[in-house]
């Protein structure tokens, strides 16, 4: 009987301890009382820092269906602080909302952006253990703002059209992948950071005033043009400093391949007077590190496989 009757109060103490483990202690913050965001651009200011986020904005509650899918469903907040860190408190103080970064996707930085302080630049990520480390970042060429007020309306929101931008551009190999987890271990390193390089820009007018292609949930109104995000290429970042030159989309294939980081790539050549399209995927690729007279000598060697939208070989070889 005794042993029965400490067993049961070893079980109670179990579910006890569980409660306590799976509570938060009173603190559990309703999702009304926060602010999603999904996007953040980072720009050098006077007094430190200037922040731009991307927010998540529902069109109504109490609906079916809150979000308007014809709408770019994104407010724009500014906030300013001598850290990162304290820009996102003066957001929670603007807004009367807890700035919730848990569905983070792209970090922004401004052209002219100091990154010879990394610790006081990325203290609010690594404090901060909602934000995934497979974080996009990317460098704005010109200022984070304006890629962040830059309205996408194809996608529920502008940094989710803006992450499948990215995801297709290192795909294609035209740019570096860079996540926020490469920034961490890399940032104190004496080799370049390679990072997405974008810009905004407009869609043409069509005769009439009117932007080419629709809006998703109606058409456009006349004279009024479509935000795009354009990736340029790739920014190289080393000792603190952006590099003024960066890689064009070239280059960036090249640096791409060498770097067992492809999947694909495009070229066009020249054969017979004629220009060919040529997609490139990836066979297999061997990276040694070998030491030659005293020197360290990368070699690699990567076979490609070539699709070509014509047949270039010539009169014995297709014979053959």
């Amino acid at each position: 009987m005794k042993k029965r009757h400490n067993a049961k109060i070893y079980f109670l103490l179990i579910i006890l301890i569980t409660a306590v483990m799976f509570s938060n202690f009173g603190s559990e913050v309703n999702i009304s009382q926060r602010v999603i965001v999904h996007a953040m651009g980072i720009d050098s200011s006077e007094k430190g820092y200037k922040v731009t986020l991307q927010v998540f904005h529902m069109s109504g509650a109490g609906g079916d269906t809150p979000v308007d899918v014809s709408q770019p469903n994104v407010q724009i907040i500014t906030c300013e602080g001598k850290t990162v860190s304290e820009a996102l408190v003066d957001a929670s103080n603007q807004l009367g909302k807890e700035v919730f970064l848990g569905h983070l996707r792209i970090i922004c930085f401004g052209r002219g952006m100091d990154f010879s302080r990394p610790e006081e630049l990325s203290q609010f990520a690594l404090k901060d253990k909602n934000i995934y480390l497979g974080v996009q970042l990317c460098m704005s060429d010109s200022t984070a703002a304006e890629i962040m007020n830059t309205q996408i309306a194809w996608e529920t929101t502008s940094a989710e059209a803006s992450a499948k931008i990215l995801q297709t551009n290192v795909k294609n190999s035209t740019t570096l992948e860079c996540q926020l987890l490469d920034f961490l271990s890399c940032i104190n390193m004496p080799h370049n950071i390679p990072m997405p390089l974008i810009a905004a820009a407009k869609t043409q007018e069509n005769e009439g005033g009117e932007s080419g292609g629709e809006k998703d949930g109606g058409s456009e109104q006349d004279g009024q043009q479509d935000e795009q995000i354009v990736v340029k290429g790739t920014a190289l970042i080393k000792d603190g400093r952006l590099l003024e030159d960066h890689l064009t989309p070239e280059e960036s294939q090249g640096a791409a391949w060498l770097c067992d980081k492809a999947e694909r790539g495009y070229l066009v050549i020249k054969h017979r007077d004629e220009n060919i399209n040529v997609k490139l995927t990836k066979d297999k690729t061997k990276i040694r590190l070998v030491n030659e007279n005293g020197r360290l000598v990368y070699r690699v060697e990567i076979t490609v496989v070539a699709h070509t939208t014509v047949d270039i070989r010539g009169a014995e070889e297709s014979v053959q």
